[in-house]
């Protein structure tokens, strides 16, 4: 109930993000990766979770059968300097935790063959350990 109350003030919210990003060198198959992390939120449902209040005022969880989970691209080849910026506003994304997906992925191309992907989810489904 708590982080429900915080979660509908913005910076409430954004408090509770809990972040991550991984440098990878090589070959990026797009496809895969989508498929995989789709893979992923189909296979457990606390990612597919959301949470609403009902007409008595209590916060109820709800399993989304599926959900529409898009990762975002980015373009940053000869711009590396922007990446601090995007991870930030990556890292700052405001949850609706009544619509979902309670979770955000990016991919940021720095080279031919160097990524970053960042996540970032809501800690009402992550606990941080």
């Amino acid at each position: 109930r708590r982080l429900w109350v915080l979660s509908q003030f913005k910076s409430g919210n954004v408090a509770y993000n809990v972040p991550g990003a991984c440098v990878f060198d090589g070959p990026l198959n797009r496809p895969a990766l989508e498929q995989a992390l789709n893979s992923l939120i189909s296979r457990h449902e606390i990612l597919r979770t959301v949470f609403r209040e009902n007409e008595q005022g209590n916060v109820l969880q709800f399993i989304l059968p599926e959900t529409d989970f898009k990762i975002a691209y980015f373009d940053i080849r000869g711009k590396e300097y922007e990446l601090p910026g995007l991870l930030t506003g990556a890292f700052s994304h405001a949850f609706d935790l009544s619509a979902g997906p309670l979770l955000a992925a990016g991919v940021y191309q720095l080279a031919d063959e160097k990524w970053v992907v960042s996540f970032v989810m809501h800690h009402i489904i992550s606990d941080g350990w």
